[in-house]
């Protein structure tokens, strides 16, 4: 984990705001895969639920119901 200590070594130079923000965004982003990995799969898919498209055969890609099918055998 990323310490404060870390981050004010980045104060003192204008150049380094580019590093605090990633630094920031990386933090932020472990914080939020943290959180993920303790849903379900059908909790997941409340945060995020699958787009119903039903035009999969055209653009050959997976369909809602292909999709749902995928998330019912986990």
């Amino acid at each position: 984990m990323i310490t404060t200590d870390v981050i004010t070594l980045f104060d003192e130079n204008e150049n380094n705001k580019d590093m605090k923000n990633l630094i920031f965004n990386y933090a932020l982003l472990q914080f939020v895969l943290k959180l993920l990995e303790g849903l379900t799969p059908r909790q997941v898919l409340g945060v995020f639920p699958i787009e119903k498209s039903f035009d999969a055969y055209k653009y050959k890609t997976k369909d809602y119901y292909s999709s749902m099918e995928v998330v019912n055998d986990l």
